[in-house]
């Protein structure tokens, strides 16, 4: 009985260090030449980038309206970089496959030895981790500069914004005038007036398209009206900006559409205090 356990832990024996000598890929090996010459590729690129990016602040500063050098160049190395890593991965997973089953077996414990071990430590590992995270800037890797952006959007809102503003009071100001007008005409006369659409106009060729659109029976053109500010002795664009509104008149014998036009100055013209009779 002794005799066939003892042959049953030599048999178990012999059959382990077969295993552990096993090698499921013999002909898989670390190239060498190879290795060496992309390890070295990757540490230098590495230590150019460190130095970029400790530097990237000032060659940014050699940015070319929104693109950033510095950044730029950062990317670039980055690339390289993890491209190299990705070689130096695919030479060391083939030489791993090499391994004999036994030292395969002691890199795995080790592996899960530092996993426990972070495992333990989970706090340090996470605040290191993040402390890390914290330090790196990130808006050196951006090849435009955000600022410059910012600054131009600011400035493009701050005019829209302007000239939004402006053209509102133009408009309110048309507006104003238009009821302090109909208000005086209405309560003379047993008419009613209605504002369909105010527009300001910057250009008098769409000014005139808006006019002939809603003028009305009795008006014949823009010119015209304007004829009382002596239009033909003065430029078109000397009448500019200006405000046009679409009208209708109601009265006993119907309803009478008209444009009515302000100055520059939001006041309306003559000729359109007449139309509106007052």
């Amino acid at each position: 009985m002794k005799e066939n356990n003892l042959n049953y832990f030599k048999k178990k024996s012999r059959d382990f260090k077969e295993w552990f000598l096993e090698k499921h890929h013999p002909h898989s090996t670390l190239n060498k030449t190879v290795f060496i010459h992309d390890l070295l590729k990757f540490v230098g690129l590495s230590l150019i980038f460190l130095i970029v990016y400790s530097n990237a602040d000032k060659l940014n500063q050699l940015n070319t309206w929104i693109i950033q050098i510095g950044s730029i160049i950062l990317l670039v190395l980055l690339y390289f970089i993890i491209r190299k890593g990705w070689h130096l991965w695919l030479n060391l997973k083939y030489w791993f496959r090499g391994f004999n089953n036994g030292v395969k077996l002691l890199i795995a414990i080790v592996i899960v030895l530092l996993l426990l071990l972070a495992f333990f430590n989970q706090e340090r590992v996470v605040n290191d981790i993040k402390s890390t995270y914290d330090k790196i800037n990130f808006s050196r890797f951006s090849p435009i500069d955000l600022k410059s952006i910012s600054l131009l959007a600011s400035k493009y809102l701050s005019v829209n914004q302007s000239t939004k503003s402006t053209q509102d009071s133009l408009v309110s100001s048309c507006i104003k005038d238009y009821n302090e007008c109909v208000s005086i005409s209405e309560a003379k006369y047993d008419i009613s007036f209605s504002l369909i659409k105010a527009e300001r106009f910057e250009d008098m060729s769409k000014a005139e398209e808006f006019y002939n659109t809603w003028k009305g029976f009795l008006q014949f053109d823009l010119k015209s009206d304007l004829m009382g500010w002596d239009y033909y002795e003065k430029d078109s664009e000397d009448y500019l900006p200006m405000v046009l509104i679409a009208s209708t008149m109601k009265g006993p014998g119907g309803q009478l559409p008209s444009v009515i036009i302000c100055d520059k100055n939001g006041d309306l013209i003559q000729t359109s205090k007449s139309n509106l009779l007052c």
